[in-house]
């Protein structure tokens, strides 16, 4: 519990303007002894570390959002209207052209870029293949 009190109390601290604060100052905020400060933490480096940690996962879910959504914004954009009102077509070939499909094909399936260009290229022709069938025939 000591850790998460400590941690807390410098998030506290910094978010309150305190941008430097000393390790007595974290340890009377988290009321605790300035020696179970290092028994938790190597030193100050390690608990800002901690604290990056945390702030990190607090705001991440909120940028990849925001990514997405642009990300999102940016293919239906060069869509036609069409398209982009068909939502399940809009949303495929958001997926489809989204860097996390670009990362999820090289990073974690550690495809070389001649075999992730091919993939994207199969789904995409899938996908605009079954668009082209289904549109109503002038």
């Amino acid at each position: 519990m000591s850790r998460a009190n400590i941690v807390a109390a410098i998030l506290a601290l910094v978010g309150n303007g305190k941008v430097n604060p000393s390790a007595a100052r974290v340890a009377e905020r988290a009321e605790v002894e300035l020696r179970s400060v290092f028994r938790h933490f190597d030193d100050m480096d390690a608990l800002y570390r901690e604290m990056g940690d945390v702030i990190e996962a607090r705001v991440r879910p909120n940028i990849v959002q925001r990514v997405l959504r642009h990300e999102m914004a940016a293919v239906e954009a060069q869509l036609p209207t069409v398209v982009v009102r068909d939502t399940t077509a809009s949303i495929a070939l958001s997926a489809i052209l989204s860097f996390q499909t670009w990362r999820l094909l090289r990073h974690d399936q550690q495809l070389p870029i001649d075999q992730a260009q091919a993939v994207i290229h199969r789904l995409l022709h899938g996908t605009l293949a079954e668009l082209a069938d289904s549109s109503p025939q002038s």
